[in-house]
């Protein structure tokens, strides 16, 4: 499992379409799971762990909780998953989106980090 991007080799292929000028969005449940995609500023790119505090400059968006319409929820719950799902959902509802990649994670690991 990797945890940061130290164990990459080349750049992802979210980097490489968002390079190409492509509109890419990366929403994973976790920060440590979002910072290793290493993608451009010009992507958005953000966890649903840290969607409270998403500005411009970092994540190429700011007010994610208000796009989605509501709190980040708890680190260690399924429904962290769900707010992956919705806003990804109201991206697709308000831009022009060219490649999205939205990680989830499955019940049994909310089950396991919520232990």
């Amino acid at each position: 499992m990797m945890v940061d991007a130290t164990p990459m080799r080349a750049p992802t292929i979210l980097a490489s379409f968002a390079k190409a000028g492509a509109k890419v969005v990366a929403i994973t449940p976790r920060t440590s799971c979002a910072r290793r995609w290493a993608i451009s500023s010009a992507a958005i790119a953000f966890s649903a762990e840290k969607a409270d505090s998403c500005t411009l400059a970092e994540n190429g968006i700011e007010d994610v909780t208000g796009l989605v319409g509501r709190e980040t929820p708890n680190l260690y719950s399924a429904d962290l998953s769900l707010f992956v799902l919705d806003a990804g959902i109201r991206l697709l509802e308000t831009q022009p989106i060219d490649l999205m990649y939205l990680s989830l994670f499955g019940l049994r690991t909310a089950q396991i980090c919520a232990r």
